[in-house]
């Protein structure tokens, strides 16, 4: 197994590892906000090497933390915008 670990601005911890007995990449991060930037990347990556790959998802995110994500978003943003 390979891995690399990378950490965002804001100190999440993502990780990217590719296991060679089959073949698979797995990415995780310490938070729900790391994981766009590194998969998308890998994604990116990964089609350009091999045009003819066929990628998957083993496990579907949970739409609940997403929505929560969202709505804090919103939050901040309204927040932000009271202040000016």
């Amino acid at each position: 197994m390979l891995s690399h670990g990378f950490y965002s601005l804001f100190s999440d911890r993502s990780n990217i590892a590719y296991h060679v007995s089959t073949d698979r990449y797995r990415v995780q991060s310490d938070a729900y906000e790391g994981l766009w930037l590194i998969t998308s990347e890998l994604v990116r990556r990964v089609t350009t090497m091999q045009p003819d790959v066929r990628l998957t998802v083993q496990d579907q995110p949970g739409l609940g933390e997403l929505a929560l994500l969202v709505d804090q978003h919103f939050q901040v943003q309204y927040c932000f915008f009271l202040t000016l």
